[in-house]
């Protein structure tokens, strides 16, 4: 890119942007998911381990943790292979579980 006579070559690391995204989507699906829990109790959460692991550790404490866990994972894994592509399917799953606990939430149950 050139900007008044000076020209600048820009790298836009793929990997970073994918782990950004993964970080907003699972921070996104994590608020939702535990609103819904407040909203209609712990039922309302789809996978029985991460229900009896809050049953157990309660709900905000499981989430995140199950994220920490998951996402630094992936952000490992993707800085070894130097590829996007294990965050950015983490953002692509976590996000449509974000806007499936949206829909939840906002549309009723």
């Amino acid at each position: 890119m050139c900007i008044s006579g000076r020209c600048v070559n820009i790298m836009i690391d793929r990997t970073k942007i994918a782990n950004l995204g993964m970080l907003i989507s699972g921070s996104m699906d994590a608020y939702y998911t535990q609103s819904n829990i407040v909203k209609h109790g712990l039922e309302i959460e789809a996978n029985p381990i991460i229900r009896n692991l809050m049953e157990n550790y309660g709900s905000w404490e499981t989430l995140f943790f199950s994220k920490l866990a998951v996402g630094g994972l992936c952000y490992l894994i993707s800085k070894e292979v130097k590829s996007p592509m294990l965050p950015a399917v983490a953002s692509v799953a976590w996000g449509m579980g974000a806007v499936a606990n949206m829909v939840v939430y906002y549309g009723g149950v």
